[in-house]
């Protein structure tokens, strides 16, 4: 997707103006291979970075936080374009073709900040237009952090409608106190768990096999009665792989494969 050079020409085709933080802001963003079930290449995740310690409730910490989200969020759409133009001229484009998805791990209250939605909504237009699908990630811990689940969950309705796709991470256990988190699990279109959350070690004698019983319980329910489509990130070894073929999963990502690529 992502590792060519290319020239000023496919810049131009996704090129809003830059905001400070983002001209400050050259950290490369990585871009984990996603594979689905059969092990082709269908898209990239890309964490977009923690904001988790801004506080909210101060103007300049929501303005700061959306700059940087939105920036970055520039950098991912230009590259799809840039990416598009490219197969189109007959260059190499590895690994994705129309349909592609890219996933952008964020903190869920950013999607609270009007402006950063309101870009998003403008670049997953732009993406589809490049043959690209954008999705947010986010993870069901971070839901605490949510101050106003009614104006989120509205939020989180109004993207899907815009086509943003929505994945929430790591769903926490449904419990009396849980109902908003239950509340917002029913808007995501999807579901994604790690390893840990299954109970899958790094090597066999660091398997929890109750654990991991329980949890396939609770993701069988997801997709047969919720609809889920669900996702294995960041698989680490042979070992933790050797479970996808027997998961009831759509995609995977490794937590590092010679098909990353850099943004």
């Amino acid at each position: 997707m992502l590792r060519n050079n290319f020239s000023e020409q496919a810049a131009k085709a996704y090129n809003p103006s830059a905001s400070v933080t983002e001209k400050k802001d050259k950290r490369p963003l990585i871009g984990r291979s996603v594979y689905s079930r059969r092990g082709d290449l269908v898209g990239y995740s890309v964490e977009l970075g923690s904001v988790r310690n801004v506080s909210f409730a101060a103007i300049s910490g929501v303005a700061q936080s959306a700059d940087a989200y939105i920036g970055l969020l520039n950098r991912i759409v230009r590259a799809c374009a840039q990416s598009a133009l490219s197969s189109r001229a007959g260059g190499e484009v590895r690994g994705l073709g129309a349909e592609s998805s890219v996933i952008m791990g964020l903190q869920p209250q950013t999607l609270l900040i009007e402006r950063f939605t309101s870009a998003l909504i403008r670049a997953t237009e732009e993406a589809k237009r490049q043959g690209f699908r954008l999705c947010v990630a986010f993870e069901a811990s971070d839901l605490a952090f949510i101050r106003d689940f009614r104006e989120f969950r509205q939020v989180l309705y109004r993207l899907g409608d815009q086509g943003v796709d929505l994945i929430m991470r790591n769903p926490v256990l449904a419990d009396a106190g849980a109902d908003n988190v239950l509340v917002v699990q029913r808007a995501v279109l999807a579901v994604s768990i790690t390893p840990e959350w299954l109970g899958i070690g790094a090597d066999e004698d660091s398997f929890d096999h109750s654990r991991y019983l329980e949890q396939v319980t609770r993701l069988g329910s997801l997709i047969h009665e919720a609809g889920k489509t669900v996702m294995l990130e960041r698989v680490e070894n042979e070992w933790q792989e050797s479970f996808v073929s027997s998961l009831p999963i759509n995609y995977f990502s490794l937590r590092q494969s010679d098909d990353d690529v850099f943004i």
